[in-house]
C-alpha cells in the first residue's frame, strides 16, 4: 500500500469513527492550507462522521422532554431547538412589520427629525437583533454573540440549550457574500459541529434603500421585496443544503412607507 492509500485509508477511518474526538480532528485537518489536496476526501469524511456522530449520541427524551417539546417550550435535540429559534424569529419579523414599538428604528441612522438615513453596521444590527432574541426565548435556553465554531470561526449569533446550540449568520442585503455565505461560513464551518446537529439559520437584513445598492439574484433581476429576496436565496440551495440551512429575512423598513421615500 502506497503512502497516499495509507492516508486516503486513515482519513476514511476517523470518517467511521462516533467519537468527539474524530470529528475535532478532521476539522483541524480540513482547515490545513497544505492538505488542500485532500481536502474532498476530508470533507465527505467528516460529513459522514457527523451524521455517525449524530446518530450514536442521540438520547430517547424523555417523556417531560416530549411533553415540554409539544407544548412549544423547551427543546429536546437541536432539530427542535432549531425549529423554536425559527419561530422566535419569525415573530419577532411580524413585529418588525405591525408593532407599535418602532423596532424598525434600531437598525437605521436617524436625523434629528427621527427620520431614517442609512442603515445601521452589521454588527449594531446583530445587537439588535440579539437583545430581541434573547428576550423571546424560554428560560434555559441562551443566545450570545460570536460563537465560536470550527478553524477559530464565529457565527454571529449562538443559541443553545441542553448540550445542542444552532448557529445564526446575519447579514445584510447589499453584503458582497450575500449569496455564498450560507455555504462558505454555516455549511462548511458551523454545521460540522456535531452539537448543531447539521442545523443552522441564515438571517438576512432587507433595506432596499436604494435601487443601485440591493444585490442583484444571481439570475440577474433586481429584487424589489423581502420575500422575493428570501424566495431567491432559497431557490439557490441544494437538496442537502436546504436541510441544514433555514432562511429567514427580516424586512427592516419602516412599515407602511415606501422604500424609496426611507433615504
Amino acid at each position: 500500500m502506497g503512502a497516499s492509500d495509507r492516508i486516503a485509508s486513515m482519513i476514511s477511518l476517523l470518517g467511521s469513527l462516533t467519537s468527539r474526538e474524530a470529528h475535532k480532528t478532521l476539522t483541524y485537518l480540513l482547515a490545513d492550507p497544505q492538505l488542500v489536496a485532500w481536502h474532498d476526501h476530508l470533507q465527505r469524511s467528516l460529513e459522514s462522521q457527523r451524521v455517525l456522530y449524530g446518530d450514536a449520541s442521540y438520547v430517547v427524551p424523555s417523556i417531560e422532554q416530549v411533553k415540554s417539546t409539544l407544548s412549544n417550550t423547551l427543546p429536546a435535540n437541536a432539530g427542535d431547538l432549531a425549529a423554536l429559534v425559527i419561530d422566535k424569529l419569525r415573530e419577532i419579523s411580524s413585529r418588525l412589520r405591525g408593532g407599535s414599538s418602532n423596532l424598525w428604528c434600531q437598525f437605521w441612522n436617524e436625523d434629528q427629525y427621527g427620520r431614517p438615513i442609512d442603515a445601521k453596521p452589521e454588527n449594531s444590527c446583530r445587537d439588535a437583533i440579539l437583545a430581541l432574541l434573547q428576550s423571546a426565548l424560554p428560560d434555559g435556553a441562551d443566545a450570545v454573540p460570536e460563537g465560536h465554531y470550527a478553524a477559530g470561526t464565529r457565527a454571529d449569533i449562538r443559541v443553545s440549550y441542553g448540550g445542542h446550540n444552532i448557529p445564526i449568520e446575519i447579514k445584510k442585503d447589499t453584503h458582497r457574500d450575500l449569496w455564498t455565505a450560507f455555504r462558505s461560513q454555516l455549511i462548511n464551518y458551523y454545521t460540522t459541529d456535531p452539537a448543531t446537529g447539521g442545523h443552522c439559520i441564515y438571517l438576512v437584513l432587507w433595506f432596499a434603500g436604494d435601487e443601485k445598492r440591493i444585490a442583484c439574484s444571481p439570475c440577474g433581476y433586481q429584487l424589489t421585496t423581502a420575500e422575493e429576496l428570501q424566495q431567491s436565496i432559497e431557490q439557490g440551495l441544494t437538496l442537502d443544503e436546504a436541510r441544514k440551512v433555514s432562511v429567514v429575512v427580516f424586512d427592516v423598513n419602516k412599515p407602511s412607507v415606501q422604500s424609496a421615500e426611507l433615504v
